[in-house]
């Protein structure tokens, strides 16, 4: 007998001011009902700092979006794309540090 495992992908999450986000009915139970929520997590979380030198938009978001993405029920996120150095090292340790808090109560980052 075999179990079965939910897993459900979702795209960018960026978030500035993760306060002023509604989440719809629908999508909460989308995340309620999976056993698995992953999204990939589009910029470093930061309070400071300089941005990199590079052609193209410099992003970051709010030193909230890992517990808020946490409260949401998301568990696995993943942090490989091409704005996690917009701020640097600095910008990408800060954003790690803040993921292995949350990682105490449940989400994991790759």
């Amino acid at each position: 007998m075999s179990e079965s495992i939910r897993v459900t992908f979702f795209g960018d999450f960026i978030a500035t001011v993760c306060e002023s986000i509604t989440v719809s009915s629908s999508l909460q139970h989308l995340l309620s009902t999976s056993d698995i929520n992953c999204c990939n997590y589009e910029a470093p979380s930061k309070n400071s700092g300089i941005p990199v030198s590079k052609s193209g938009s410099t992003i970051y978001q709010s030193l909230n979006s890992p517990e808020f993405l946490e409260e949401l029920g998301f568990n696995l996120v993943q942090m490989a794309n091409n704005h996690m150095f917009d701020f640097d090292k600095d910008g990408f340790e800060q954003t790690a540090s803040l993921f292995k808090k949350a990682v105490l109560a449940g989400i994991f980052y790759c």
